[in-house]
């Protein structure tokens, strides 16, 4: 009771406290509902209490394009545009256009500006990412001159790359051959090629075989970032196809948080990048994708390893259950995640018996759910043999079998219940909240197809 009673005070003082760190924009007030502003008209207004800040969803007229504005009046100015980008195979196409984004473009033809803009401004985040099927620009400052100069750049760039009609910017972001002298050898080199020579680590492709067999010809399988040995095969035509069919604003999800004047910035990405457009419909199916068959499959994946390397105890195991999430609510399978968070927990029947059974392993169980409501519920584990698979497999299957007969222990759902609503308060302490938010939200909206599958979350939260 007393640690209860502890651990009660402590969110009562949270919540008495925070409400001070962020409230709406003190300088542009939110606007209503169909109110037109430089090109984009107001869909949706929303008072996100929990996080402190209003959701203005906004669509830009002529294009489509969706713009959410977390308005609140957080130090942190944050500025992200995403683009879905279902890739098949690995040549990396998407990782290595996200890289010629950033390595020069008409307007700022520099190969080096980008990181000379990283080194000599006031930000506190310049990046991008490629995800399976969406790759994001993420720029933040706590000076609102200086985001918008980094939105002039990456908007340049995302338009008019030079590596889309320059070959040699081109090879530079992804492969190149190199013969620095006649008596040396031919070496391939590339930024993107390099990064991933070191980055299919034996984790990351247990994963990424995990996810070939799951969803076999999926276009979440694909290696996203590239596999070395598939990324010289890109050619230039491809990359310019590629920007031509993924890189139009009508495919595209901007963010933006802060205290913000947001007519200025709505009328600079209206006026220099998004009227240039028309609408487009753009849907991407996966045309490729076939369900695995009903039943248990198992494949082993050897990995390479240097001569003397030990391989005992050093297997990873992936034991995963698909299911059809397609009429599934989002209450549904929200309570799927805390169940593995239950699962997860150290008085848990599977954490109790991997300790028993398997006292040297590392496990965990997950839920997740991909693009086009592709949902597993997963147990990974670390430091075993291949021998142990069918151990480990049971453990799994009893754990399972278990929570569904005899429920889940009270206390312990309230203290994870409890525990990540201490986490969500406790985050609102970090300017970079509103950044973080953004990308969950955008995430989200990938995963179930819904642009407004936030709030659902928010209400889900609330009613816990």
């Amino acid at each position: 009771m007393k640690k209860g009673f502890i651990l009660l005070f402590l969110l009562m003082t949270v919540l008495l406290a925070l409400p001070a760190l962020a409230g709406s924009p003190t300088e542009f007030g939110i606007p209503k509902v169909g109110t037109e502003i430089n090109g984009f008209v107001v869909k949706d207004v929303y008072n996100w209490a929990e996080y402190l800040t209003d959701v203005v969803t906004l669509e830009h007229i002529k294009t489509g394009s969706v713009l959410l504005w977390l308005a609140n009046d957080n130090i942190e100015r944050n500025y992200t545009i995403a683009f879905r980008t279902p890739v098949y195979g690995n040549t990396g196409i998407a990782h290595v256009f996200e890289h010629a984004t950033l390595g020069g473009n008409t307007k700022y033809p520099g190969a080096n500006t980008f990181f000379e803009m990283d080194a000599k401004t006031s930000n506190t985040y310049l990046n991008a990412s490629t995800y399976s099927d969406n790759t994001r620009y993420i720029m933040s400052s706590t000076s609102e001159d200086q985001l918008i100069q980094y939105i002039d750049y990456y908007m340049s760039g995302l338009t008019e790359p030079l590596a889309i009609s320059n070959p040699y910017a081109m090879m530079r972001e992804a492969y190149r051959y190199e013969l620095d002298s006649p008596e040396d050898d031919i070496t391939l080199q590339g930024v993107v090629y390099s990064e991933m020579l070191g980055a299919l680590t034996q984790e990351r492709m247990a994963y990424y075989n995990y996810l070939g067999m799951m969803w076999p010809g999926s276009y979440v399988a694909s290696i996203s970032g590239g596999e070395p040995e598939h990324i010289p095969e890109l050619t230039i035509e491809q990359l310019r196809a590629f920007h031509e069919e993924h890189y139009h604003p009508s495919n595209a999800t901007m963010f933006l948080s802060g205290d913000l004047n947001l007519p200025h910035i709505l009328d600079l990405l209206n006026t220099q990048f998004l009227s240039q457009y028309d609408r487009r419909e753009i849907a991407f199916d996966d045309p490729n994708y076939t369900p695995v068959t009903p039943g248990y499959h198992e494949t082993v994946f050897p990995y390479p390893a240097e001569e003397g390397t030990p391989t005992e105890n050093a297997a990873i195991l992936y034991y995963g259950h698909p299911f059809d999430a397609s009429t599934a609510t989002y209450e549904e399978l929200a309570t799927l995640d805390y169940v593995t968070s239950y699962l997860n927990d150290e008085s848990s029947p599977f954490m109790q018996t991997m300790r028993e059974k398997l006292p040297g392993a590392s496990a965990y169980a997950t839920f997740s759910c991909l693009s086009g409501r592709k949902t597993d519920l997963l147990f990974v584990a670390n430091g075993l043999n291949e021998s142990d698979k069918d151990l480990f497999r049971s453990i799994c299957d009893e754990s399972l079998a278990q929570v569904l007969k005899d429920g889940v222990n009270e206390d312990v759902l309230n203290a994870i219940l409890t525990s990540k609503r201490f986490s969500r308060l406790m985050s609102l302490d970090n300017s970079s909240i509103y950044r973080s938010l953004s990308n969950d939200i955008y995430s989200s909206q990938q995963s179930y197809n819904d642009l407004y599958i936030w709030k659902k979350e928010a209400e889900f939260n609330r009613a816990l």
